[in-house]
Order: C-alpha cells, then sequence, then structure tokens
C-alpha cells in the first residue's frame, strides 16, 4: 500500500499529468489539472464515472474565475465574496477556450468553488492553474473524508493526507436564473437555503431560493453515497428486524450525533466503516428534512439507501 505524499510531490504529480487525491473540508476529491486531457480523462476512469456526470473545478483565489467564465453575474461574484473558501459551488456560463467539454459534459455552464483547506490551496496556488476534483471514490460509492478512506478504494493512488474533513458533506450547488431572480439549489450542503436567503436580505436583493434537487449534476443520480452494506432506512417508523431478507445476513443498526453538523461530519466515515463487516445496516431517520439544517444529510442518506421504509 502506497504512503501518503508531501504537497510537493503532489503539484509534481499532477504537472506530469497524473491524478491525485487531495484533501478539502467536504470531503476529499479526486484532483486533476482542468488544461490537462489525459487526465482528466484519468479521473473518469479511475472512479469509473460516465462522461455525462460533469465535475467540479476548483480554485485558490477569486481572480482565477475570470479565465474560466463568460461575464460573471454580479450576483454570483457576491456570492463568492461573501462564502469563499468554503463549501458553496457556484454555476458559472463557461469560457470554452479554457474549459473542456469533458469537465462540463458538453454543457455551455461550468461549476467552480474555493474550498477551504491549506493543503489544495497551497497545491492548486503552486500549479498555477484550476483543478477538477469529484470526490475520491469510485462512482455511486460512499465519499470519503478520510485518507484511509481514500486508500482503501485505491490502494495504488497518490494521496495528500490532510487529515478528517471538518464537514463531511459535499458542498452546495447553486445555479442563477437572473431572468426570474431566481437561485436554484442544485445539491443541498452545508451552506443551506436559510444562509443564502439571509445573505440576499442583508444585501437587500429580491432572489427567490429554490431548492431544485433533482436538476442534473453532481451528486443528482437517485443512487448515490452507497456504503458496501445494503442500507435500510426507516423514516419516522422504528427500527425492525422482521424482515425476510435479513434472515441469514449480519444486520446491524447505526446511531448518529443528534447535532445536524457532527452528524454530518461522521456520516460519511460510519457508513464506510460500519459496512466492514456486517450485510445490511439500518437507520431510523427522526428529524425535521424540511429544516435546512437536516436537508442536506436526508438528502445523502436517501440516496445511499438501498431500502427506504
Amino acid at each position: 500500500m502506497k504512503e501518503f505524499i508531501s504537497i510537493d510531490k503532489a503539484v509534481e504529480v499532477l504537472n506530469s499529468g497524473g491524478v491525485v487525491a487531495l484533501p478539502t473540508e467536504t470531503v476529499y476529491g479526486l484532483a486533476a489539472k482542468i488544461n490537462d486531457v489525459s487526465a482528466l480523462k484519468k479521473i473518469f476512469e479511475t472512479k469509473a464515472r460516465p462522461f455525462f456526470d460533469p465535475l467540479i473545478v476548483h480554485v485558490s483565489n477569486l481572480e482565477m474565475i475570470s479565465n474560466l467564465t463568460l461575464n460573471p453575474h454580479p450576483i454570483l461574484i457576491q456570492l463568492a465574496e461573501e462564502f469563499w473558501p468554503g463549501p458553496l459551488t457556484l454555476v458559472f456560463d463557461k469560457n470554452p477556450n479554457t474549459v473542456s467539454d469533458i469537465i462540463t459534459s458538453g454543457t455551455d455552464t461550468v461549476a467552480i468553488r474555493w474550498p477551504d483547506h491549506s493543503l489544495t490551496e497551497q497545491i492548486i496556488s503552486k500549479l498555477n492553474t484550476p483543478i477538477a476534483a469529484p470526490s475520491a471514490n469510485p462512482f455511486k460509492k460512499t465519499s470519503p473524508t478520510e485518507a484511509d478512506h481514500v486508500r482503501q478504494y485505491f490502494p495504488n493512488l497518490n494521496i495528500v493526507d490532510g487529515g478528517s474533513c471538518e464537514i463531511g458533506l459535499e458542498s452546495t450547488i447553486v445555479k442563477l436564473v437572473p431572468e426570474s431572480n431566481t437561485l436554484l439549489i442544485l445539491r443541498p450542503g452545508q451552506i443551506s437555503r436559510q444562509n443564502l436567503i439571509d445573505f440576499f436580505k442583508s444585501k437587500n436583493l429580491n432572489i427567490k431560493v429554490i431548492e431544485s434537487f433533482n436538476l442534473e449534476g453532481p451528486g443528482s443520480m437517485k443512487e448515490h453515497y452507497q456504503p458496501s452494506a445494503d442500507l435500510y432506512l426507516f423514516k419516522n417508523k422504528p427500527i425492525s428486524y422482521d424482515y425476510p431478507e435479513f434472515k441469514n445476513k449480519i444486520v446491524k443498526p447505526i446511531i448518529f450525533p443528534e447535532n445536524p453538523f457532527l452528524f454530518a461530519r461522521v456520516l460519511y466515515k460510519t457508513l464506510i466503516e460500519e459496512s466492514k463487516n456486517v450485510d445490511i445496516l439500518l437507520f431510523e431517520w427522526t428529524h425535521d428534512e424540511l429544516d435546512s439544517n437536516w436537508s442536506a444529510i436526508h438528502n445523502r442518506l436517501e440516496k445511499a439507501a438501498k431500502v427506504i421504509l
């Protein structure tokens, strides 16, 4: 099993056309330089990810977006200035001369964020070019929040160990629809609908914020984030063991913290580690999925679940 690598080694590998797993505050990402088409293809090959699923571009300063976008809307710039670096991904009209169709699945937009993790910020700055970095796991499997999780998935991958991810859930993705003064939340995350509403109110901007989780984009598949054991999600009903498919299987209930931020931080770690020696995991959901503090967690659990009861 490979040793973890240094920042300088990561820069060397990326500059030579390789891919590297890097830490962020959300989850670990599988990175390649955006101007290296061969390396971008390696991301898809490593993850067994279909090319119709677009990648998020990561930057290390606001200036980097100017070369990636066409006429960025002032409201998106305000959101970037308020929430970056941090767990918010913004969808811009892309510059087709600098952003490959491989990254954007042939669409005219590009999703961009500035991750809040010093190691990855340093690596992007040393490269002096943005990176594309989806989560560092096989397609549809649980996202890694520790370097060891990545190594379990990909023993021969170059990995930078940045410790445990502070947030533990992928970033919120938003897209502005200027014609209707609407901001669509394509994927929920720690930056909640209420956070965004409060921001627009503070700026006296009349922008509606709507959750549109079923639109196409990263993490929009019906099945995603799935652990190696089958997850049975009991929604507001007690866990029961009286199911024929549980017969002769190793079945284990899992418990999470009551605080939503602590819950999110350990969600993927729990799913990965509790799956190792069991066939089926059980969890009873008792929270309000419409509460903005819980909607992202609920979104991930529903996609991770094999069965919802």
